[in-house]
C-alpha cells in the first residue's frame, strides 16, 4: 500500500490537515473558556471556529480519517514526530471539549448544542484511541515505546503540550476507578453525560487496542513493557457498564441506553464467567420483571370495559411508550449478552451453571411474554 511504501510523502502530506483540525479544536477550547460566543455561534466571518464546523464538519471528517487508520494499523506508521504532537493536541481539545465543554459557559444554547453533539466527540476519540500507538492513559511507560516520539523536545511549544496533556488526560487506573464509583453512585445521567457518551467509548477501544501488547499477550521477558493492560481492566469496565445499565432500566432520560452495546462489545472477548451472578444476572431479572408488569397492564387494559374513550387512548399511548423504553432496555443489553453467552456457551454446557441456567430462563420468558403482547 501507498501507506506502507511511502510513509514519508504520506506524512508530509496529512502534517497540514492534522495540523489545521488541532489548531481548530484547540481555538475552540479558547473560544470556549473565554467566552466569545459570537467565535462560537460563527457570527464572525473570519477567525472563527464555530460549533457547528466542529460537529458538522470536522468531528465526521476526523473520525472517518482514523477509523481507517485504525481497521488498517496504519496508526504506528502515521503518529510519527509532529504529526504524533498534533495527534496530542487533537486529543487535549477532544477531552476538554467533551468532558468540561459545557461548564465554561453559560449560554443555553451552546449548552445545548454541546450536549446533542457529546456522542460525535466520544465517537472520534473512540477512532482516536483504535489507532494512536502511544499508551496516552499510561504515559509511564512511554520510555519503553519506540513509537513514543519524544515530541516534548521538538519545541518549547510541544514541550507545553506535553504538559498540558499530563494535566488533562487521566491515568488508566484512576479512570476505571472513577467509572466504578459512577456506577456504585448512582449519578443521574444529567450531572455527568460524558461519563458514558465520552470517556467509556475512548476507554473500551484504548482496552481492546492494548490488550493485544499488553503483559497477558507479549510473554517474552525481554519485551520492554508499553502498557499494563490485562482483562481485568476489561471485567471491570464491562461490570460498569452492566452496573449502568442495570440502574437505568426503565429510566425515561437514558439516550446513551441507544448506543452503549457498540463500544462495549470490544472488550467482551476477554470476559469472566464470574461476571454472570453480580452483572449479567440482574439486569436480566429487572428485564423479566419489566416485561411481566407490563404484560399485566395490557391484560388489565383490554379487560376494562368502563373506560371513557379518551382515557383509554391515553391508557394506551402510557403503555406503548414504556414499551419502547423496554425495547430501548433490551437493545442495551441484548448485544452485549449475545456475545457473552456465545464466547461462553461451551463452558456453560460442559460444567454446568445455575446463575447462566437462571440467565436463560429470564430472557426466554421475556421473549415469550412478547409474543403474547399485541403491543408491539
Amino acid at each position: 500500500s501507498v501507506m506502507k511504501n511511502s510513509q514519508e510523502m504520506v506524512r508530509a502530506s496529512l502534517l497540514p490537515l492534522f495540523n489545521n483540525i488541532a489548531e481548530d479544536l484547540n481555538q475552540t477550547v479558547l473560544n470556549l473558556e473565554q467566552k466569545r460566543y459570537s467565535y462560537i455561534k460563527g457570527t464572525l466571518q473570519r477567525g472563527t471556529t464555530s460549533l457547528a464546523y466542529i460537529h458538522m464538519v470536522l468531528l465526521p471528517v476526523l473520525s472517518s480519517l482514523l477509523d481507517h487508520l485504525g481497521k488498517n494499523n496504519y496508526g504506528v506508521d502515521l503518529f510519527e514526530n509532529e504529526i504524533q504532537l498534533a495527534g496530542y493536541k487533537i486529543l487535549n481539545a477532544l477531552w476538554i471539549i467533551g468532558t468540561k465543554g459545557r461548564k465554561f459557559v453559560d449560554r443555553e444554547w451552546i449548552i445545548e448544542e454541546l450536549n446533542r453533539h457529546r456522542p460525535l466527540v466520544g465517537d472520534c476519540l473512540s477512532s482516536f484511541a483504535s489507532c494512536f500507538p502511544v499508551a496516552f492513559f499510561e504515559p509511564e511507560f512511554n520510555t519503553n515505546n519506540k513509537n513514543a516520539s519524544n515530541v516534548s523536545q521538538l519545541s518549547p511549544e510541544a514541550h507545553d503540550v506535553m504538559t498540558n496533556i499530563s494535566r488533562t488526560i487521566p491515568n488508566l487506573t484512576k479512570l476505571i476507578a472513577d467509572i466504578e464509583e459512577h456506577a456504585e453512585s448512582r449519578v443521574k445521567y444529567e450531572d455527568a453525560p460524558y461519563v458514558v457518551e465520552v470517556i467509556l467509548p475512548c476507554l473500551c477501544s484504548y482496552l481492546s487496542y492494548w490488550w493485544s501488547m499488553g503483559p497477558e499477550k507479549i510473554k517474552q521477558i525481554t519485551e520492554p513493557q508499553i502498557t499494563n493492560v490485562t482483562a481485568n481492566h476489561m471485567n471491570s469496565v464491562l461490570g460498569s457498564v452492566l452496573k449502568l445499565i442495570n440502574n437505568n432500566i426503565d429510566a425515561i432520560e437514558a439516550p446513551w441506553m441507544k448506543h452503549i452495546a457498540v463500544y462495549t462489545q470490544t472488550i467482551i472477548f476477554n470476559s469472566s464467567t464470574n461476571l454472570v451472578e453480580p452483572y449479567f444476572l440482574p439486569v436480566s431479572q429487572r428485564i423479566k420483571s419489566k416485561c411481566e408488569d407490563l404484560f399485566t397492564q395490557e391484560q388489565s387494559l383490554k379487560t376494562a370495559t368502563r373506560l371513557e374513550s379518551s382515557e383509554r387512548e391515553d391508557l394506551e399511548l402510557d403503555l406503548m411508550k414504556d414499551y419502547e423504553i423496554l425495547v430501548r432496555d433490551i437493545y442495551a443489553f441484548g448485544p452485549l449478552l449475545i456475545k457473552y453467552v456465545d464466547i461462553h456457551r461451551s463452558y456453560w454446557l460442559k460444567n454446568g451453571d445455575k446463575y447462566a441456567e437462571e440467565l436463560y430462563n429470564n430472557m426466554a420468558e421475556v421473549f415469550s411474554v412478547w409474543c403474547k403482547s399485541k403491543v408491539n
